[in-house]
């Protein structure tokens, strides 16, 4: 096990230690940090993102980035190891192991969706000043069944929409 502790330069307020279902812990490090946020600006370089389910995102440059479907790559081994899971006898400590790998599978899962939004919001932000993101909570939701949803992993864009306007407020985000 590997522990990874950053170097903290300011005083700790709080250290929050939790566990996943896989078995893997975390410690969130708390601290202030002094001086003030930059204020946003308006100048340089602007683009409109849509989001979607073929594509997970064209921009209104013209780009196209495909949805990467991460459960359709891990589909066969979640479904083989739900299997062995469903045969163990409840309360067994088999059943408590195969329990924790097809866990494991979905933080692989979860992993590989938060990565890919991770890079793709990096690289909109380094190229991009000014990102208007298109509001998905009655777009998409109405229309398309729930597996789709999943799949193109419709509450990560959420997470996509705050990384690119931080934690404004409704009021100062672009409009959609």
């Amino acid at each position: 096990m590997g522990l990874k502790s950053p170097r903290v330069g300011e005083p700790v307020k709080t250290v929050t230690i939790s566990k996943n279902s896989s078995g893997q812990y975390f410690a969130a490090i708390l601290t202030e940090q002094e001086g003030e946020y930059p204020t946003p600006s308006s100048d340089g370089n602007a683009i409109g993102i849509d989001l979607g389910i073929t594509d997970f995102a064209i921009t209104s440059t013209g780009s196209k980035y495909p949805n990467p479907r991460h459960i359709k790559k891990h589909e066969s081994n979640l479904k083989r190891k739900q299997r062995k899971l469903s045969r163990k006898i409840k309360g067994s400590s088999s059943r408590n192991r195969a329990r924790k790998l097809v866990a494991r599978v979905h933080q692989r899962i979860s992993n590989s969706r938060t990565d890919f939004l991770h890079k793709l919001s990096h690289k909109l932000v380094n190229e991009n000043q000014v990102i208007i993101v298109e509001d998905l909570a009655d777009a998409i939701a109405l229309r398309l069944p729930q597996r789709a949803l999943h799949q193109a992993a419709v509450k990560n864009m959420v997470d996509v929409e705050r990384q690119l306007c931080g934690d404004l407020p409704r009021s100062q985000k672009p409009p959609s």
